[in-house]
This record gives C-alpha cells, sequence and structure tokens, in this order.
C-alpha cells in the first residue's frame, strides 16, 4: 500500500506546473509603449509633471477612409502638482510649466491653446504641444 501511495504521490506531484509559471514573461516579448510621457518639471522650488499625449487617439475612419488622428490633433498635455495638490489656483504657473515640459521634447506650446481645469486639480491643455 505504501507503494502505491508513493506512486500516485509522484504522478500528481510531477504533473502540476511549477509556483508562478502561469504568470512569468515570455521570452522576447516586449511591453507596449505608453501612449504618453511624464516630464518633471521645477519652478520656485515646487516640482510639476506634465503628462504628454504621444499617440493622439487611435485610427479613426471618415468617409471610408482611415485617418492618422495625431497627424490632425495633437495629444493633450495635463499639468499636475508632483505632491498631487490642486492646481485651481496656478493657472499662471500652468502655462510656464507647459512650455519648459513642450521644450523638452522639442516642441513649443500652442499659444491659442485654452487650458481646463480638470475635476482632480490639473490643467489640461488640448492639442498644447506642436
Amino acid at each position: 500500500m505504501t507503494r502505491l501511495s508513493l506512486l500516485l504521490a509522484l504522478t500528481l506531484g510531477l504533473g502540476g506546473l511549477p509556483a508562478g509559471a502561469e504568470t512569468e514573461p515570455v521570452e522576447g516579448e516586449a511591453e507596449a509603449p505608453l501612449p504618453y510621457v511624464v516630464v518633471p518639471v521645477s519652478l520656485n522650488e515646487v516640482e510639476y509633471l506634465a503628462q504628454i499625449d504621444t499617440s493622439g487617439a487611435a485610427l479613426v475612419s471618415v468617409n471610408g477612409e482611415d485617418l492618422d488622428v495625431p497627424d490632425y490633433l495633437p495629444g493633450a498635455v495635463r499639468i499636475a502638482r508632483a505632491d498631487g495638490a490642486s492646481m485651481a489656483d496656478e493657472g499662471y504657473r500652468a502655462r510656464e510649466v507647459i512650455k519648459a515640459a513642450c521644450a523638452t521634447q522639442g516642441k513649443r506650446v500652442d499659444p491659442g491653446v485654452v487650458p481646463v481645469l480638470s475635476p482632480a486639480g490639473r490643467w489640461v491643455f488640448a492639442g498644447g504641444c506642436k
């Protein structure tokens, strides 16, 4: 009886997968790139984060033609404080932050874009960097 128990235990033990084998990444698979770049900006000893969309949006079908929307509608730029505080009273500073952030990406600020304050307390510039 002990031989049968041992044989059964070995059969069950060898038949399973090693722990964690299902979650290990496959070698050679690249992670998808993020659709944005986060640029830290420091002004007057306050740290800000500018999140610049790099992908704009997915392909859109217009009159049966697929258009690459980023060519026509550049992505948004979201300005936030690094400490998570609201920027509701720092609208004047948001322009300085976006100017510095766009410059790090080799782009310039579109002066005609009007920022909108999000419910999260971030300033959003639609198509802010060109």
